[in-house]
């Protein structure tokens, strides 16, 4: 009878911890990944950006030779042909010819043309300022996982309607596209880390790629850079095109925040 009993127990423990574990609850399902805000995106990748202007720069000017032009005006006027370049935040840059010839002086004005575009892309403004100009989305790119900003202009007077920026999984930007009234125009950017602080990153090569009626236009940028102080100025650009010569830049004697002639800027009513 005792063992009977004793059978009976565990029979009935049994039973009890059975329904016990049926009535335990499933494990709760994984919580989804936070969505992105666009704007956090915007300020992650620019954490990851070497912006001379955070750490202080206002104006620059150097001493430089355009190849093959410099070259070419120095045969024709029997001197070295070099000229002076200024530059100011956010942008603004005015180039003077060295001598007094009218040749260097023509020449200045579609080198400071050129120039303003290339160092555009050497000291950008932090892409957080850019897209308050536009209605900012994200999506993600389904060959590679890296998510991709899209942004369409908030009005008709921003030249560029639309842009699509593709991020690899760190958050660096591989190439932009940008659509304008002339065009498309394809941005594609190899950067590297600045020498002194390997977190940052610095463009070191920047590949254009223009397409408008049925054209195509190709050019690659590749940057040096100078130390001035704890700032990075350009020392050296390389434009490569597809069907002429590449042009070279050298600057030299560079300096950081000495002031630039005002009376330069306000020549052209700035």
């Amino acid at each position: 009878m005792h063992s009977r009993t004793v059978v009976a127990l565990l029979l009935l423990l049994l039973a009890l911890g059975s329904c016990l574990l049926a009535a335990e609850p499933a494990p709760a399902p994984a919580a989804p990944e936070a969505a992105w805000n666009p704007m956090d995106l915007v300020k992650q990748w620019d954490s990851l950006r070497y912006y001379n202007r955070e750490l202080g720069l206002k104006d620059f000017g150097a001493e430089f030779t355009c190849q093959p032009y410099s070259d070419a005006l120095a045969a024709q006027l029997g001197s070295q042909a070099t000229f002076k370049l200024y530059w100011r935040w956010p942008g603004e840059v005015r180039v003077v010819a060295a001598g007094s010839s009218d040749q260097m002086r023509s020449a200045a004005t579609p080198i400071a043309s050129a120039l303003e575009g290339h160092l555009a892309q050497l000291i950008p403004k932090p892409f957080a300022e850019v897209v308050g100009r536009y209605q900012i989305k994200i999506g993600v790119d389904e060959k590679t996982g890296g998510k991709v900003l899209i942004g369409e202009a908030l009005d008709n007077q921003n030249p560029v309607r639309r842009f699509t920026t593709y991020l690899d999984k760190a958050g660096n930007e591989v190439s932009t596209n940008w659509l304008t009234m002339e065009g498309v125009s394809i941005t594609r950017r190899i950067t590297g880390s600045t020498p002194r602080d390997g977190r940052l990153l610095i463009t070191d090569i920047v590949m254009d790629i223009k397409r408008a009626d049925n054209t195509s236009t190709t050019k690659e940028m590749h940057w040096d850079y100078a130390a001035v102080g704890k700032l990075w100025l350009p020392a050296r650009m390389t434009v490569n095109y597809k069907d002429q010569a590449p042009v070279i830049f050298v600057f030299t004697r560079p300096r950081a925040n000495g002031g630039v002639p005002a009376s330069l800027f306000k020549e052209r009513g700035k």
